[in-house]
């Protein structure tokens, strides 16, 4: 036991950087660990612009946002984006013998919309920074019948790997979704009434 001014300096000298060691591990622990702030997160989200075509034809212009949201560096890997019809409905749900409950599978969350047209792009090797945010333009065309699309974005994250010891079978996508159902509007075509 220290009995002396200097020989209690001399301990707290010594067990100063153990203890700040300890703090610092701590810390460490609770930002990268518990509060997961070493993977990058990300919001994405559509806005969309539309435009009349010759023969009532459309143009759906959409724009892909992607802001970094988190605090580290945010690579993009690759996506998708989709188009699907969801009016006017598809025959097959119209039809009336079948009960509407049979035509979603357990498995699925959601109902299978016939797809018009599906974009798969690469970012690879583009990275955005905190707090930055890169639009990406898409341009679709579409008939004069369709009169409300869903649109769904993938964004990959290639920073966390798919990790599973079941399933195998199965990969899992992890990144970032977004959807939209889009009403367009109607054109002088069809006297401004929409079904």
């Amino acid at each position: 036991m220290p009995n002396t001014f200097k020989e209690w300096a001399e301990t707290i000298q010594h067990v100063a950087p153990v203890v700040a060691t300890i703090v610092a591990a701590l810390w460490a622990l609770w930002h990268f660990c518990l509060r997961r702030q070493r993977w990058p997160r990300a919001n994405i989200m559509h806005s969309v612009l539309e435009d009349s075509l010759p023969q009532g034809n459309r143009l759906l212009r959409v724009t892909l946002t992607v802001s970094n949201i988190g605090e580290v560096l945010l690579r993009l890997k690759d996506g998708l984006i989709r188009i699907q019809q969801m009016r006017p409905w598809p025959i097959h749900l119209l039809e009336s013998e079948v009960d509407l409950s049979e035509k979603l599978c357990p498995e699925e969350m959601e109902y299978p919309w016939p797809q018009l047209v599906e974009r798969y792009f690469n970012q690879q090797g583009f990275e955005l920074e905190p707090n930055e945010t890169e639009k990406f333009y898409f341009d679709f065309f579409l008939k004069p019948d369709i009169r409300s699309v869903i649109i769904y974005s993938y964004v990959g994250n290639p920073s966390k790997k798919w990790r599973s010891w079941h399933r195998l079978s199965r990969r899992k996508q992890i990144g970032w979704q977004e959807t939209t159902v889009y009403e367009l509007q109607s054109t002088g075509d069809d006297n401004g009434t929409k079904d």
